[in-house]
């Protein structure tokens, strides 16, 4: 388990941490509040190797990258117009690793500012090793990830959250990378997973921040389910939850949401699995669990009122519990099935689903969770395979 972080601050310009991979399980770091209010969260899926990238996080450039504003002047990098950036994240590895599905990245804004247009955000990245050339349309800034989802957590605050790109991305060791959180008046297209990197002689050898915090986990909405109940009612990432008679589990989505169809147009439902293709494992022996994350959006004019959602495993010997959860992925309340939910126009709301075995063979089967509104009408709904292993 990591240590908890050490916050920056408020008023402090930046902030600094270490986030370790693990080969065996996601890991997250939170840093913040920093620069008046900013909170961002960097979560990695299971690595290939353990690498210890030092990481800040601040809403100003880092000294030696290009600047940003130039892709408009090179468009084979990012190819939109009107850039204007708002968050940076800089880490380095101390050992070279490769992020089988890249990272999740959630950011959290003051309650004082101007957001940009969650549907216009994107994260671009720029390796070093691979520096601006004008004939080579994947240097300098290249966009990763985007457009952002916007959610509010039940403080009111809001984030953006950047759903991983399933594509693979090998890190250097001693390379310092950095990504950038811009919105543009474009809409990009779907971006292209990012080249492995090759180290060059010219690539940044040392970090060029110091840490000052040590990771804990915290998701999103972006967020590898890691629930971690205890007897009473914390994205701590355990891919190997242990649910009793009462859990408080946390979640951390590391998977791209695969949104599913809603008969309700307008609302959307989509979900995060720890391996990323939709699948979640679990032991065949009773009692072994396994668990997922759920966003939901009321993206429509309508108050759905005194609703529930269900977690319907159909004939499959399971039994599956839900809760909803804060952004900082820790249940409101205990998990149970259904429970009730209300949503207003423009509320978004983030779940836990808990999955537990009774000891028999599963091999493809389906759990579907559904939001209804007070008569019981399906307002939207997503599905994940379940396996025993």
């Amino acid at each position: 388990m990591n240590p908890p972080v050490l916050a920056a601050p408020t008023n402090a310009p930046s902030s600094t941490g270490t986030l370790t991979t693990s080969t065996t399980a996601s890991s997250s770091l939170t840093l913040g509040p920093f620069d008046g209010g900013y909170t961002g969260t960097l979560t990695v899926p299971a690595a290939s190797a353990v690498s210890h990238l030092l990481t800040t996080m601040s809403v100003t450039q880092p000294a030696g990258t290009p600047t940003v504003q130039n892709v408009r002047r090179a468009p084979k990098n990012i190819g939109a117009a009107n850039i204007n950036p708002f968050g940076y994240v800089t880490f380095t590895p101390d050992t070279s690793v490769t992020l089988p599905d890249s990272f999740v990245i959630v950011w959290k804004f003051p309650q004082n500012v101007t957001l940009p247009d969650p549907t216009h955000s994107y994260v671009a990245i720029y390796d070093p090793n691979n520096p601006a050339n004008p004939n080579d349309p994947t240097a300098g800034w290249r966009v990763l990830l985007g457009p952002a989802v916007q959610a509010t957590d039940t403080a009111g605050d809001i984030f953006f959250d950047w759903p991983e790109l399933s594509a693979p991305l090998t890190l250097v060791a001693g390379t310092s990378y950095e990504l950038v959180l811009f919105s543009t008046t474009s809409t990009l297209s779907t971006p292209t997973p990012a080249p492995t990197s090759t180290p060059s002689p010219t690539a940044s050898s040392s970090p060029t921040a110091s840490p000052s915090s040590s990771p804990t986990a915290s998701p999103s909405a972006t967020p590898t389910p890691t629930p971690s109940p205890s007897a009473s009612a914390t994205p701590t990432p355990s891919p190997t939850p242990s649910p009793t008679a009462s859990p408080s589990p946390t979640a951390s989505p590391t998977a791209t949401p695969s949104p599913s169809p809603s008969p309700s147009a307008g609302f959307v439902v989509q979900n995060a699995t720890a391996s990323g293709n939709g699948v979640v494992n679990l032991p065949v022996a009773a009692g072994g669990t396994g668990a997922f994350a759920v966003l939901a959006a009321n993206n429509t004019l309508n108050t759905y009122a005194n609703g529930q959602v269900v977690v319907n495993v159909g004939s499959l010997p399971l039994t599956g519990t839900i809760c909803q959860t804060a952004m900082s992925g820790q249940c409101l309340a205990a998990p149970a099935n259904p429970i009730p939910d209300s949503f207003t126009p423009g509320q978004s709301e983030t779940f836990s689903v808990f999955l537990t075995s009774q000891g028999t063979p599963i091999n493809g089967g389906t759990v579907t969770v559904t939001f209804q509104d007070m008569n019981g009408v399906p307002l939207g709904s997503t599905s994940v395979t379940v396996q025993t292993q």
